[in-house]
């Protein structure tokens, strides 16, 4: 059975230490983009060989500001709490989106793990949220993707109470992004001065048992801003790195979901939560050397691989047990011919240290494996952390190691044979300790797809980018041919003597709509892929948006015959309904949330990418009418109508409004298209008023908003309003040539001229509020001729 220290007991170290000042932090959120890639990690990988792990049951917090609750993204499945804050921020929203996103946006709003719940806290109080919030919600993982505006690394106030919180509750794991200043130079410490080392931004990310993320790109490469430890003494930070662009938030935010993936699996296994340090120790065991040879200050132990360590969890290659105060204890591991690589990971929670305390460590743990049958010994790996660059940049050694509580061994192409596994209580200050051990080994001999992988689907031409991934033996040769195929038969070549230890190429697939296949010929072998899509993306048109039905029309995609259309539930989009047809109306009462979507179906079944979802409430009001208008032209009034669909139009006529009633002008039966010019060839000299009516095949009428057109006869012209209102605004029309020449004179009642200009210079020299209220007589008058006149009212 696995003891763990009391609370009781941790609770009294803790505060029995003296007195301490806690100056106010300020955090930040660590930059992150929009664009997120779910391949370089092995979340595809998961979501194609292992689908039923997804997240389900488990509840992850994120710290910082409150994500968008009303995203759809996260229907069904946010909880509410007054920990969170009344803040809502788009980079908490992303944070949410790359942990649990269900997808129902579009297939980028699909998190790693989509199926679990989600709650928030506020980062403004930065110390650990109480114990009672983890437990009362069921939280078992806790994202934090901020840091401080500057570089903190000893070990504080902030860092012993999650260290203290972890041995409180050994199921919860804290996440913490690295921080962004990668290129930063300490001023303080035992590293002070050395630049772009020991840059972590905030105390708390020192703690010991913690999983602190690093950042690299879509090549596996370090961001440069991403910053490096070592700790204040010497301890190895970042563990891992993950995929991000401008920050390390994204890289947690993927560790994150990928530690939901492995405790829902234990959970589902054993019906209780795995300790916080096995999680660690799965996603480190995992994760694939980058940088130099075994673990460094800049990639840790390497970049985080989800599906690695969800299959180590489910071959059960892990140990689990207490050790006591000058105890050793002894596993044996039976390796089986041809490994090309062993490793195994020790990790334990660690107890809290004294605040300030020069070296963090509590419970010294030494790990050793043997291979009695050949008289040998390995030790984990550990870094110099003498503080000079020289020394920082030196690759890992086999040593003892007394200051992390995570230590690995490497093994490169062990002998077959019984391995004796040694863990020894070096140097307890308690007196016992959990720990958790994870070992693999790879007998990977040949070429391996990681992306695409089965059902995976690529949009051609798309605005985020994809890349194909791989894995290759160091003894493979070391290039090959890359191709793709519709069929199988025929292969188009994407790329020649490509080199195989890159592991990854950008590629851009042709715009079609196909399932397809990729090859890696390597010498006269052929690798191929899983079958994956190729889909451009679909888009909807609104073509009606009435009160109770709403139409739709989409381009038709070449080889297709077939559309599902999906409708938000609960929590998730759910199919439709099918269509064959590209124009579809929906009944609004159909719908329990307005959200609609629709897929392209391949010949053979497979779904194409699906459309974005499209909210129904934010699209424009048009039951069929989308926009009417008119002009005179010569002598005739010339009307224009648009309607979103001829769908059930049976006739459709111009209306013109005479004393007390509209008659009809002209009729189109049986109108066919979207747009529509009436003439209306007399009109009616001064306001004529239109409007357009649309009967349906069930008998039902829509009329259009009225427009009104001025007709003007030669040389008249006309005040509009009249009378006027100083409040508001007025208009000389008039169908006349030269009107330069033609002088607009006002006069009040007793023949005083008010003013008299052209009507070229009235049209911007002339307001209603520059009238006073009263009665004016107005004359139009052209080198000397009387052309009008009449009374002009100003109110």
């Amino acid at each position: 059975m696995i003891r763990y220290l009391s609370q009781a007991l941790l609770s009294m170290l803790l505060f029995s230490l003296p007195a301490v000042e806690v100056k106010s932090q300020i955090t930040s959120e660590e930059t992150a983009s929009n664009f997120v890639n779910f391949n370089l990690n092995g979340i595809n990988r998961v979501r194609a060989d292992y689908p039923e792990y997804n997240g389900a049951g488990m509840t992850v917090s994120i710290k910082e500001f409150q994500y968008d609750t009303l995203d759809i993204d996260f229907s069904g499945r946010h909880i509410p709490h007054a920990q969170s804050s009344g803040i809502s921020s788009a980079h908490s929203t992303l944070m949410a989106t790359i942990i649990a996103g269900g997808g129902n946006s579009f297939l980028t709003g699909r998190g790693t793990a989509w199926a679990s719940k989600l709650t928030s806290s506020s980062f403004l109080n930065i110390f650990p949220d109480p114990n009672s919030y983890f437990d009362s919600l069921a939280i078992s993982v806790q994202n934090h993707s901020y840091g401080i505006d500057s570089i903190e690394n000893f070990y504080g106030p902030i860092a012993t109470a999650y260290d203290l919180q972890a041995s409180q509750i050994p199921h919860l794991l804290h996440v913490f992004s690295i921080g962004n200043l990668g290129q930063g130079t300490p001023l303080k410490g035992a590293y002070a001065h050395i630049p772009a080392y020991a840059n972590m931004t905030g105390e708390f990310k020192t703690a010991k048992n913690v999983l602190t993320m690093g950042v690299v790109d879509s090549f596996g490469i370090i961001d440069p801003f991403s910053s490096h430890g070592p700790t204040f003494d010497g301890r190895i930070k970042p563990e891992l790195v993950a995929f991000g662009i401008d920050g390390s938030s994204a890289a947690a935010a993927l560790a994150t979901g990928s530690s939901l993936l492995l405790q829902q699996a234990y959970w589902e296994a054993r019906a209780t939560l795995p300790p916080a340090a096995l999680v660690k120790a799965l996603l480190i065991n995992g994760a694939k050397d980058l940088g130099p040879p075994g673990v460094d200050h800049r990639y840790g132990y390497g970049n985080l691989d989800v599906f690695q360590s969800l299959e180590t969890l489910l071959s059960g290659h892990y140990i689990s047990d207490t050790l006591a105060f000058e105890e050793n204890q002894s596993h044996f591991i039976q390796l089986p011919e041809g490994v090309e690589q062993f490793k195994l990971t020790l990790v334990w929670n660690d107890p809290p240290a004294a605040i300030h305390a020069e070296k963090a460590l509590v419970n010294d743990l030494d790990l050793e494996l043997r291979l009695a049958a050949h008289q040998q010994t390995w030790r984990p790996q550990i870094l110099s952390t003498f503080p000079h660059s020289d020394s920082l940049t030196l690759e890992a050694r086999s040593g003892q190691d007394h200051l992390n509580n995570v230590e690995q061994i490497v093994v490169d192409q062990p002998a077959a044979g019984t391995y004796e596994i040694n863990i020894n209580a070096f140097d307890f200050q308690l007196a016992e300790q959990a720990y958790h051990l994870v070992y693999e080994w790879d007998t990977l001999q040949n070429f391996q797809w990681l992306f695409p992988a089965e059902n995976d689907q690529i949009v051609p031409n798309g605005n985020f980018v994809e890349q194909v991934y791989w894995k290759a033996p160091n003894d493979l040769m070391q290039t090959g041919e890359l191709s793709y195929s519709f069929d199988g038969l025929r292969w188009e070549t994407i790329a020649s003597d490509l080199d195989l230890s890159s592991g990854t190429l950008p590629w851009s697939p042709p715009d079609t709509v196909a399932r397809t296949l990729l090859r890696m010929q390597i010498g006269t072998a052929n690798f191929i892929s899983d079958t994956f899509t190729l889909s451009p993306q679909p888009f909807l048109q609104i073509v009606l948006n009435c009160a109770d039905s709403t139409g739709l029309s989409w381009k038709k995609q070449a080889g297709i015959d077939q559309y599902q259309f999906y409708r938000l539930g609960d929590t998730y989009l759910e199919p439709y309904l099918r269509t064959e047809d590209t124009f579809l109306v929906i009944p609004k009462k159909d719908l329990l949330k307005p959200y609609i979507a629709f897929a392209p179906i391949l010949p053979g079944g497979q779904e194409g990418v699906r459309s974005f979802a499209y909210d129904l409430n934010q699209q424009a009001a048009n039951c069929y009418v989308q926009f009417f208008s008119g002009e005179i032209i010569d002598k005739s009034a010339h009307l224009y109508l648009q309607i979103g669909t001829d769908y059930n139009l049976t006739s459709l006529s111009l209306e013109k409004l005479e004393p007390g009633r509209y008659i009809s002008v002209n009729t189109i039966p049986a109108p066919t298209g979207v747009q529509f010019e009436f003439v209306d060839p007399s009109p009616t000299p001064g306001l004529n008023t239109y409007r357009t009516k649309l009967t349906l095949a069930n008998g039902e009428t829509i009329y259009s908003p009225p427009v009104q057109l001025n007709y003007i006869l030669p040389n008249q012209f006309k005040i509009y309003p009249n009378p006027i209102s100083r409040q508001g605004d007025f208009s000389v029309l008039y169908n006349a040539s030269e009107p330069e020449l033609i002088q607009f004179q006002v006069y009040t009642a007793l023949g005083a001229e008010v003013f008299s200009m052209s009507l070229l210079q009235l049209e911007n020299a002339l307001f209603a509020d520059d009238f006073q209220s009263g009665l004016y007589f107005y004359r139009f008058v052209k080198e000397g001729q009387l052309l009008q006149s009449g009374k002009l009212i100003v109110r």
